[in-house]
């Protein structure tokens, strides 16, 4: 199946943006981020049929190459507000959530050294293994960039935070 959305996928990455070229990583990240619609510089203000066209392209892109995460990320981020803010909701309705939202913990560098050292057999050395296998690190996942928290404070808490906090729970179930 991967070869039946591949050329399609690729012909769409090759498509030309607004800025001329070709939709590469720098390009990309290029495109969308222009103006913010808050006082946070990494929130670009993206219209209606500018996140769709981003959807699409991060879509693509995605499809034809899985390991590219700056693009599965932004597929995420700009078709998952709706599941987004319901997280956020159910975070807030508890106590153990709300202090998740208040603290904001995540999965660092001491944490993925506690489990390097956690004995086989158990879920922190099984995270470390997937991480380790593919390449990949905590500190290094892309940053949330297309998730606003203009209307997010309160209660529906930090969205920008749920979804990195939700990249990073989504390497634990790997």
């Amino acid at each position: 199946t991967s070869l039946v959305w591949r050329q399609p996928a690729q012909a769409l990455l090759r498509a030309r943006t607004s800025h001329g070229c070709v939709l590469s990583a720098q390009c990309f990240a290029s495109t969308y981020t222009t103006s913010t619609t808050s006082g946070d510089d990494t929130t670009p203000a993206l219209t209606p049929l500018q996140r769709a066209r981003l959807s699409l392209q991060a879509a693509a892109g995605a499809l034809a190459d899985p390991s590219r995460a700056d693009l599965v990320a932004a597929l995420g981020e700009t078709t998952g507000d709706f599941a987004l803010r319901a997280m956020a909701r159910r975070l807030n309705n508890t106590p153990h959530g709300r202090g998740i939202l208040e603290t904001q913990p995540l999965f660092d560098d001491a944490f993925y050294d506690a489990c390097a050292r956690a004995p086989p057999s158990t879920l922190g050395a099984a995270y470390h293994t997937f991480m380790t296998k593919r390449g990949f690190h905590p500190s290094e996942r892309p940053a949330v960039r297309y998730v606003s928290n203009d209307d997010a404070r309160g209660a529906a808490g930090d969205l920008k935070y749920v979804m990195l906090r939700y990249r990073q729970g989504d390497d634990i179930l790997h």
